[in-house]
């Protein structure tokens, strides 16, 4: 398939990515962010060649998307392990692109990561509802130039859904709207999943079994926010599994349970570290989004 790919001419044209929406909520004005992944022309030996590379690639990044300024962030907690790379690139609209570093491998040293190398670069879009290609193209063309390209197998390019036409209705409306997305998106996930995500994905990625309890509740669901955040906590629908994030799901909606998970599930961790003792990490993303994991990158644009 790969061959055959590459024997296809490249499209002149780039598809619009607007689609057709009729129901009372136009989707093309729904605030999407979407993480982007990278991978290195070479893997880098350390953070001082990973930090040169990612400065690069932010500083080409800005240049193409007319940005007004670049910025050096320091994340000590970043990624659980706090060996990240951070630059911000303010595009011409006030809006931040993060360019970073992750996957990193590391060694271990008394429970202290260290010797920082390899990985690849994650670009998160802003979040807004676009409208055309043009950035997407921008940001493809940069990093092609650079010699760096999306991997499928190891994946990318997943999205991240805005919660706020949701919170916006009437609070049980809103809830159950929600609920319906859920179903929506559960009562199709095979064909979704053979469309979208690639089959080495499902370990960060896992596939949630519907037990007939939680389809039973979900279907007479006619709750608040706070309802439908116990029913999906105590249901697990999450990942459960010792040595993995709960968020490590296709459809990761902790976001939601962030006010009932106690206190001390509400931070990040780091799963690599033989000296932590693992535990459900809910931390390490915001609570006003959704996140669709279907790891499955696109070569190109």
């Amino acid at each position: 398939k790969a061959f055959l790919n590459y024997l296809i001419p490249r499209p002149t044209t780039l598809p619009d990515i607007r689609v057709s929406s009729s129901g009372p909520i136009d989707v093309n004005q729904i605030n999407l962010g979407t993480e982007y992944s990278f991978r290195f022309l070479g893997k880098p030996k350390n953070k001082a060649d990973a930090h040169e590379r990612i400065e690069m690639t932010a500083s080409e990044l800005a240049k193409a998307l007319g940005a007004t300024k670049v910025t050096g962030v320091d994340d000590p907690k970043g990624h659980g392990h706090g060996l990240g790379l951070k630059f911000l690139v303010t595009d011409e609209n006030g809006q931040k692109w993060r360019v970073e570093w992750d996957g990193i491998q590391r060694y271990y040293r008394d429970g202290r990561a260290i010797a920082p190398k390899g990985g690849h670069i994650e670009i998160p879009s802003p979040k807004a509802a676009p409208q055309d290609m043009e950035q997407i193209r921008k940001l493809f063309e940069v990093n092609r130039s650079l010699g760096q390209v999306p991997s499928r197998v190891a994946g990318g390019a997943h999205i991240n859904i805005d919660l706020q036409p949701f919170y916006g209705l009437p609070e049980k409306e809103g809830a159950r709207k929600f609920v319906n997305f859920l179903n929506q998106f559960e009562n199709n996930r095979e064909m979704i999943q053979f469309l979208w995500q690639h089959p080495y994905r499902t370990a960060a990625a896992f596939p949630l079994e519907m037990t007939p309890s939680l389809k039973t509740k979900l279907n007479a669901f006619n709750g608040t926010w706070d309802d439908l955040a116990r029913l999906l906590y105590e249901e697990k629908y999450f990942n459960p599994y010792v040595g993995r994030k709960p968020g490590y799901t296709q459809l990761n909606v902790t976001a939601l349970m962030s006010g009932l998970v106690p206190e001390a599930y509400q931070q990040t961790i780091d799963i690599k570290n033989p000296r932590t003792d693992w535990f459900p990490a809910f931390g390490g993303k915001g609570t006003d989004r959704v996140e669709l994991r279907l790891f499955d990158a696109p070569s190109d644009e």
